[in-house]
């Protein structure tokens, strides 16, 4: 009996020893490298991958899950998609450490974890959940949005036409604030609340306030006063009337006026001192002096007279001109219509052709005197003529001498000249720009000598000049 039983353990030990070794044996050609759990994380199994499989794994699955995910932000009625993938991370590392360590520890407990395996069929749910790892990231998901781009302000509207300017005042409005946003998608990425929609936070934006300084510097216009250009023939260049508008005013009355409401600023207009239609009816306006001398004689001489009237007739003088008898009437000629008639020659009467139109230039002399305007030159006859006191002729002949005056006033002048019944009647026109008079006397030196004066009084009388004009020495 004891020989039965000593080899009944002998065979045990055997097989037990036989066991052992099969098991070690198994252990060592159990070594790999790969996950034996039955783990699913986010219902991916990782269960026969490597540990890097198995977080590419469910990476992967993250990105797929992830990627077009997006919160709702409403702005203005409008719903703008914040996609949020930018901003999250997973770190499957720890899960992927922990699923590996079953049947990777000692080496002779290989078998064990392999039976415990096989009695077990139930597989592990993990569910890793992703985590605001990029809150940096949270500008450009906002920027990718172009929510930055609502503003609902409505800014004022101007139009400037000829007499005010009109203004559609604005409207204030808001726009999302940025700052107070991130917060908002940082908050809810961080809960993973994806099905909520966001009231995007806001900030007011008021309109732009109209320059007033700067519409004014472009409205603004001076006044201008009609003037006669002195380099363009003495045109009138017309007056301008000026524009303006009280600003302080316009603001004060802007700042009240109702958002969205129209608002007008009319101009005001400056007047010119001296308007087109001022100047234009300045021009030639005033009679500034006349004279009439009375003479015809005979036929030729009447003839000569008219002829040199019409001459001298509508002629105008700009200011700083001067005027020259003979130039204006030319050479006296018969081919020209002018007659032999009375002439003084070195103090005797003769005959010539032309007699009798110093009686024009006399006449016209006379009224330059009384007009207050400068005598250029001025050349008394050889012997006293009849129709004017001595001291107050004009002797004129072709080539010399010649009467000559000059418009020495502001304004044009305009000579009327005209022969009629005996008379010969010279008129002045300009602009009296003053209320002064005129007186003009002659003084005798001796029996043949005289002196010419002009005396300018004021509107009171008073003498403010006494200017002499020319010295006459006649022979008979």
């Amino acid at each position: 009996m004891k020989r039965k039983a000593k080899k009944a353990f002998s065979i045990t030990a055997a097989a037990v020893f036989l066991a052992a070794v099969l098991y070690l044996v198994w252990c060592v050609l159990l070594n790999d490298s790969v996950i034996w759990k039955n783990v699913q994380v986010n219902g991916i199994s990782i269960q026969g991958k490597t540990k890097a499989q198995a977080r590419e794994a469910i990476l992967a699955d993250f990105k797929e899950t992830y990627e077009d995910k997006a919160i709702q932000v409403n702005l203005s009625d409008e719903v703008y998609q914040a996609y949020i993938f930018p901003m999250l991370g997973i770190d499957p590392g720890e899960v992927v450490e922990q699923a590996y360590q079953l049947g990777h520890g000692a080496w002779y407990k290989r078998g064990l974890d392999r039976i415990r395996l096989m009695t077990d069929d139930n597989a592990e749910e993990i569910t890793l959940l992703p985590q605001v790892t990029h809150p940096e990231t949270v500008s450009s998901v906002i920027s990718y949005m172009e929510i930055e781009k609502v503003d609902t302000v409505v800014q004022p509207v101007c139009r400037i036409t000829d007499d005010s300017l009109i203004i559609k005042k604005g409207k204030t409005g808001i726009k999302a604030d940025t700052d107070a946003l991130k917060e908002q998608l940082l908050h809810a990425a961080a809960s993973l609340d994806l099905d909520t929609q966001i009231q995007c936070a806001t900030i007011s934006v008021t309109p732009e306030e109209p320059d007033f300084k700067a519409y004014y510097r472009q409205i603004y216009q001076e006044p201008e006063d009609a003037y006669m250009d002195e380099k363009n023939d003495y045109e009138i260049v017309p007056s301008r009337t000026g524009i303006s508008f009280d600003v302080a005013k316009a603001v004060k009355e802007y700042g009240q006026a109702k958002e969205g409401s129209v608002f007008t600023v009319a101009f005001e207009q400056i007047l010119p001192e001296v308007t087109t239609g001022d100047l234009t009816s300045r021009v030639f306006r005033d009679v500034l002096g006349s004279y009439n001398t009375y003479g015809g004689g005979t036929d030729n001489r009447i003839t000569n007279l008219t002829l040199a009237a019409k001459a001298i007739d509508g002629i105008e003088l700009m200011p700083g001109e001067t005027f020259s008898y003979n130039e204006t009437l030319g050479e006296r000629t018969a081919e020209r219509g002018y007659k032999a008639a009375g002439v003084f020659v070195n103090g005797q009467h003769a005959e010539g052709i032309g007699g009798g139109i110093c009686q024009v230039s006399t006449t016209l002399f006379n009224a330059c005197l009384y007009a207050d305007l400068e005598i250029v030159k001025r050349t008394n006859h050889s012997g006293r003529v009849d129709y004017v006191p001595a001291g107050l002729d004009a002797a004129v002949s072709w080539g010399d001498p010649d009467f000559q005056f000059c418009n020495n006033t502001e304004y044009p002048i305009r000579i009327s000249a005209t022969y009629a019944d005996g008379s010969v009647n010279v008129k002045i026109y300009g602009t009296k720009t003053n209320s002064n008079t005129v007186k003009v006397t002659t003084q005798q030196l001796d029996a043949q000598s005289y002196k010419t004066y002009r005396h300018v009084y004021d509107q009171d009388g008073n003498l403010l000049e006494t200017e002499e004009i020319c010295s006459s020495h006649y022979i008979s």
